[in-house]
């Protein structure tokens, strides 16, 4: 049978106080109650022999602060998603390192978010000093709700600008410039580019990228080149075998995420289509799945603990009250070459 927890009432008993000075000693609650130095002992010896831990709620109503961070994905899935999705977890490794390092918890919201009415009352309870918004769609009002709550927020991905949310991101057109330069030094013009949903804040960027960078080299290329897959990977295996019924075929992919790219892959191999010798294939991220891929999957490399731990950084910085200029901060991409890209076979030049 389980024992009862000491309550601070049995501690204020044992040590011959009230449960007000109890209360003054073990959760530092304001009183005007003067505490000796004797009598304060008296209570922490108590709190000791009775294995007494004062409780962390009301802790947290006595200083207005949890020491927790919450984190929700602005995206929909269960929670077995987030923590499996490379990008996702790539980001919480970061945010649960930073958090870890300064005694904070951190909360995963696992219900995803709908609209404000609809989602906003789950956060009005104080139960985080301030939550990391990772990946929120174009037409989400998830920022806005939850600035217009009062609550302390970073963001991910996302449109913070739009609401004074401090914002961390890799430099998206940048990473897609890298991309195509390095598929054009080795030979390829022909490139098609497999994107994420359209309202993902940086799919604009990078297709804007890819068609500024086929501008710059004079090359107008199908419009059906761009397809509009899932970050998921779902519709990639379909877009190859579209594409590659069509009358011109490209002679490189460029994913825009290596789950993407993936998908690519393992249709290609369904299609005997042999890569790089046919098809080169490009993936972004450099999650752990790109340097596990047959072959190796060349890719853009976003570095996403650094990610997770600088937008912690700033939310811990808002909470402190320190000012955060700039708002938005963009980190370098780098290109990681392994053995999916080859120079075009001369029958696709």
């Amino acid at each position: 049978m389980n024992q009862k927890a000491p309550t601070l009432q049995d501690v204020a008993t044992t040590a011959g106080v009230s449960s007000n000075t109890a209360s003054v000693v073990l959760n530092g609650a304001k009183s005007n109650t003067r505490v000796s130095e004797a009598t304060r002992q008296r209570v922490l010896d108590a709190a000791q022999q009775l294995r007494y831990h004062p409780n962390a709620a009301a802790r947290s109503l006595v200083h207005r602060k949890t020491d927790s961070i919450g984190v929700i994905f602005g995206v929909a899935g269960s929670s077995t998603d987030y923590v499996t999705n490379p990008y996702m977890a790539g980001i919480l490794q970061g945010v649960l390192k930073v958090a870890g390092e300064v005694g904070y918890c951190v909360t995963i919201f696992t219900q995803p978010w709908v609209n404000a009415n609809a989602s906003a009352h789950r956060f009005r309870d104080g139960r985080t000093d301030g939550i990391i918004v990772i990946a929120s769609p174009e037409n989400s009002d998830i920022l806005e709700g939850l600035s217009s709550l009062g609550i302390p927020l970073a963001a991910v991905a996302c449109p913070g600008e739009r609401y004074s949310v401090p914002t961390v991101d890799v430099d998206n057109r940048t990473g897609i410039e890298m991309a195509m330069d390095h598929l054009r030094e080795l030979g390829h013009y022909k490139i098609a580019l497999f994107t994420g949903e359209e309202n993902m804040h940086s799919t604009p960027q990078r297709i804007s990228s890819y068609r500024n960078r086929l501008k710059d080299w004079d090359c107008n290329l199908p419009a059906q080149w761009i397809h509009t897959c899932a970050y998921s990977g779902a519709g990639a295996d379909a877009a190859l075998r579209k594409i590659w019924q069509s009358s011109e075929r490209p002679t490189a992919i460029l994913a825009c995420n290596d789950a993407i790219a993936a998908g690519v892959l393992a249709e290609a191999r369904s299609l005997s289509i042999k890569v790089p010798e046919e098809l080169s294939v490009m993936g972004y991220d450099d999650a752990e799945i790109a340097s596990l891929q047959t072959p190796p999957l060349t890719t853009i490399s976003q570095p996403l603990q650094q990610i997770g731990e600088l937008t912690t950084h700033l939310l811990l910085k808002r909470l402190q009250g320190v000012p955060i200029e700039p708002l938005t901060v963009l980190l370098d991409p780098k290109i990681v070459v392994r053995k999916s890209t080859s120079v075009p076979s001369e029958d696709n030049q």
